[in-house]
């Protein structure tokens, strides 16, 4: 018992990816926000929709800007 009460258990640190609207994500760029409705629905993995509202994964956004993806 005094084995388990002593033992530190370690929390390993998770990163989130960033995740904006649309609008939020078109005044962080300043892209117009058609253009990053389009490019939700033709880049793989920018965005994710919950209900009818795209979230842009900034991260992502950032590579394909750079031409990484």
């Amino acid at each position: 018992m005094n084995d388990i009460a002593t033992t530190i258990f370690t929390v390993e640190e998770v990163k989130l990816p960033q995740m904006l609207s649309i609008k939020e994500a078109s005044k962080v760029v300043n892209l117009p926000e058609h253009y990053l409705r389009r490019l939700c629905k033709t880049v793989p993995n920018l965005a994710i929709m919950s209900g009818r509202k795209y979230y842009i994964n900034m991260g992502q956004l950032k590579r394909f800007l750079e031409g990484q993806i």
